[in-house]
């Protein structure tokens, strides 16, 4: 009897100790993401499209929201290039905005030390439907497209920001925040962040902070759903999308490899080819999207 007493004893225990172990597994494998290093941006003053540093790094691809992106620094600014190559995902970015949110504790529980920005802004009728504002330039004439865009996102919004840098904010600011979106030769889609360290964490970065892990989310908002009671008969005259959205369009992201944060990666240069994008679910186009990365900052070599 205290023999069967003692084997099942020992049962117990070592059943418990199971337990607790699969419990440490699974919280490891489940509350980690792979933690990357910031790549060292040294040689263009402007970060823009035309930035040697973005067109020879490689991309690392999203295959949810089919976004790619990589994240930069040098001594006083932090930068995020994204991009898009699909139509489909630029509409969604043009009409719902991205937010671009930064935890400087790597640590999302922590709200005091988020920033967030967000652009554009979604402009809205009074009937809760996004506006069509880019539809005079026409679906390829991309030029037109671009100059129409910036003309109508004026403003960017942020927040957690140091005072008085919160709320609106103008592209054009004497912060040295800045936000862009340009259109390169074969209409791919870039989206470029420029934060200056001084505005959301510290004056001047030490030897210390390059250990450190941050936090940089990039959400890729969904677009209202339609109210197709209210809009059938436009959109039966137009033979258009609800809110002016294109179908078709641009496709077919192709690329060696596997990103070690995420998807695939892309090559210096970044080229995507024309595909058939309309056999995409529009769904997609109402799905919000969440980027979440976990990086180091690079220092300089």
């Amino acid at each position: 009897m205290i023999k069967q007493i003692k084997i099942h004893s020992c049962r117990i225990i070592i059943l418990n100790i199971l337990i607790v172990l699969t419990f440490v597994y699974l919280f490891s494998c489940s509350g980690s993401k792979p933690v990357v290093k910031s790549l060292w941006y040294n040689k263009d003053i402007n970060f823009d499209i035309r930035s040697s540093e973005i067109q020879k790094t490689k991309l690392f691809l999203d295959a949810k929201s089919k976004i790619l992106y990589n994240v930069y620094n040098d001594k006083i600014n932090l930068y995020l290039c994204a991009l898009a190559g699909e139509n489909q995902v630029q509409t969604k970015i043009l009409r719902a905005g991205l937010q671009i949110i930064i935890d400087t504790s790597g640590k999302a529980e922590t709200k005091s030390k988020v920033v967030c920005l967000t652009y554009p802004l979604i402009d809205e009728d009074e009937t809760g439907n996004i506006q069509p504002e880019l539809r005079s330039g026409g679906k390829h004439d991309w030029k037109a497209r671009r100059s129409e865009f910036l003309l109508s996102h004026t403003d960017m919004k942020l927040s957690g920001f140091k005072s008085p840098i919160n709320d609106m904010l103008p592209l054009k600011n004497n912060y040295g925040i800045n936000v862009s979106v340009d259109w390169d030769s074969i209409n791919n889609m870039y989206y470029l962040v420029k934060l200056p360290f001084k505005t959301f964490y510290k004056d001047s970065l030490s030897a210390t902070d390059s250990s450190k892990v941050f936090t940089i989310s990039i959400i890729s908002n969904g677009l209202p759903r339609p109210d197709f009671s209210k809009r059938m008969n436009n959109e039966d005259n137009t033979g258009e999308m609800p809110g002016g959205m294109e179908g078709g369009g641009r496709g077919g992201m192709h690329g060696g490899g596997r990103g070690s944060f995420g998807g695939g990666h892309y090559g210096g240069g970044h080229r995507q080819n024309g595909g058939n994008e309309g056999s995409s679910s529009r769904e997609n186009l109402f799905e919000t999207n969440k980027i979440v990365v976990n990086f180091k900052l690079a220092t300089h070599k």
